[in-house]
């Protein structure tokens, strides 16, 4: 029997510390040309993608919690890459998102050049090539609270917003 409380002890502090991984610290700039650092010292939701095709589902994300939170401070970073090509064409892929995005989301969506390969650790391998969305709810010191991946579901909203009102 003492065996067995001392597994499920260890259990549940690997548990723990999985839940307490940090997001990595990373600036980027957002539509309207406004370079900012994260985590940003508030509680915040990030949504993640890294290919074209993750964004529909990164806006079904924004809708969906938008609605469940209004104050909670939402940031879509779409991380583009840092090859001689991607930092060339970096004014027109601001010119293209900026045409996609509605102008009111604008200061919350912040392009990301760097780091990739720390993202691709975080969210496992070859994540770069995924045409999900990661989404990461952030403390203020940088832990990562609640993390998704894929489109929202019912569960997965819910498990989100228990923590953001467990955090707020």
């Amino acid at each position: 029997m003492r065996m067995r409380l001392i597994v499920i002890l260890f259990f549940l502090a690997c548990v723990e510390i999985e839940a307490m991984q940090k997001v990595p610290s990373f600036t980027a700039t957002n539509l309207c040309m406004k370079t900012s650092s994260f985590p940003s010292k508030k509680l915040e939701l990030l949504i993640f993608g890294f290919q074209v095709e993750s964004y529909d589902t990164v806006i079904e994300w924004v809708r969906t919690v938008r609605r469940q939170n209004a104050t909670l401070a939402i940031h879509t970073v779409p991380l583009v890459g840092d090859s001689l090509t991607v930092k060339l064409l970096r004014p027109f892929i601001f010119t293209a998102l900026r045409n996609k995005a509605p102008e009111k989301y604008h200061e919350n969506v912040f392009l990301c050049f760097d780091n990739l390969g720390t993202f691709e650790g975080l969210f496992g391998p070859n994540s770069a090539e995924s045409k999900e969305a990661f989404v990461l709810l952030v403390s203020p010191q940088g832990d990562i609270l609640w993390q998704g991946k894929g489109r929202p579901s019912q569960s997965s909203c819910k498990k989100l917003h228990d923590t953001v009102k467990a955090n707020a």
